[in-house]
């Protein structure tokens, strides 16, 4: 767990730069849990935080297993 806390209850752009920290065990899990929830975010609220960069990094952690 980060200092900032559970990675689930951040906002989805605190998330993705915890998601660099986070075990390399754990990130693939915790990347396709923050792409499925970038999903139901409003598309404008989205493009706010750069939804190509996020979920692009978020696929990247997820593949990896």
């Amino acid at each position: 767990m980060s200092i900032l806390g559970d990675i689930r209850q951040l906002p989805l752009w605190v998330a993705l730069m915890v998601l660099t920290t986070v075990e390399e065990e754990q990130a693939p899990q915790e990347a396709r849990y923050l792409l499925e929830r970038s999903r139901s975010v409003p598309q404008d609220y989205r493009r706010g935080y750069g939804d190509f960069a996020m979920r692009s990094f978020c696929l990247r952690h997820a593949a990896r297993t």
